[in-house]
C-alpha cells in the first residue's frame, strides 16, 4: 500500500518578508517620533511645574518677610534663593551641602533639590554651578550694589504695577549665575525648548512658554514701571 505523500511546510517567500519589514519600519518611522514628541512635551510640563514649585515657595517667602523676595546672589553663598527658599520646598536648610566656588564633577553632580533641576536639560554646560537650572528675576531680587533708582534694594511685591507681566523666575543658562541680567540675553535659555521659546513663571503664579522676542521684551521689563 501506497502512503500519501508528506506536505512540505509553506515558508515565507523573500517578497512577503521584505514586505512584511517595510510595514514595521513604516510602523516605526510613525510611532518612534511620535513617542519622542510625548517625552519631549512630558518634560516641558515637568519644567513648567517646577517653576510654578519655586513661585509658590518664593511667593510664601514674602509672606514671612514683608513682601520681600530672596536675594538672587551668587548660588551657594548662603545669601541666595537656592539656599534661603529651601525650607519652602520641604527640603532641610542642609539638604544642600554645596558652595559656588567648589569643583562639581559632572558625573556625580550635589545633591540638589529636584525642583532646582530641569528635566531637559541634560549637559552640565548648560547649568549654573550646582547644578541649577533656572534663575530669580533680577529687578525685585537684587542686594543693593549702589546703582540708584533704575534697580533698587529688594523692592517688595505690592510695588509690582502688573503681576501676571511680572516674572519670578525663568529658564536660566550659565550666564544667569550672577544674576539674571535684564541686558544680557545669554541668561535666557532657548537651547533646552527647541531654540526659539524660554519658560517664564510669574508674579501671579501662572507659568509660560514665551517666543524669543515676547521672552526677551520680558526679561527686560522692570515690574515696577510696566
Amino acid at each position: 500500500m501506497q502512503l500519501p505523500a508528506r506536505a512540505t511546510p509553506r515558508g515565507f517567500t523573500l517578497i512577503e518578508l521584505l514586505t512584511v519589514i517595510a510595514i514595521i519600519g513604516i510602523l516605526a518611522a510613525i510611532i518612534i517620533p511620535t513617542l519622542g514628541a510625548v517625552r519631549a512635551k512630558a518634560r516641558t510640563a515637568h519644567s513648567l511645574s517646577n517653576l510654578r514649585e519655586l513661585a509658590r515657595a518664593a511667593l510664601v517667602f514674602t509672606d514671612d518677610n514683608r513682601g520681600i523676595l530672596p536675594a538672587s546672589d551668587y548660588p551657594g553663598t548662603g545669601n541666595d534663593w537656592t539656599r534661603t527658599l529651601l525650607p519652602y520646598i520641604g527640603a532641610s536648610p542642609n539638604a544642600w551641602n554645596w558652595n559656588w566656588d567648589q569643583n562639581v564633577n559632572p558625573a556625580n553632580p550635589p545633591n540638589v533639590p529636584s525642583v532646582y533641576r530641569d528635566p531637559l536639560v541634560n549637559r552640565p554646560d548648560q547649568f549654573m554651578p550646582g547644578y541649577v537650572s533656572y534663575q530669580l528675576t533680577f529687578w525685585a531680587s537684587r542686594i543693593n550694589r549702589g546703582w540708584g533708582d533704575w534697580a533698587p534694594d529688594r523692592i517688595p511685591l505690592n510695588r509690582f504695577r502688573n503681576p501676571p507681566r511680572a516674572f519670578l523666575f525663568h529658564a536660566a543658562t550659565g550666564h544667569a549665575l550672577h544674576g539674571s541680567w535684564p541686558w544680557v540675553s545669554d541668561c535666557l535659555d532657548f537651547e533646552r525648548f527647541g531654540g526659539d521659546k524660554t519658560a517664564f513663571v510669574f508674579a501671579d503664579g501662572h507659568a509660560a512658554l514665551l517666543p524669543r522676542g515676547e521672552a526677551m521684551g520680558t526679561h527686560a521689563r522692570n515690574p515696577w514701571e510696566n
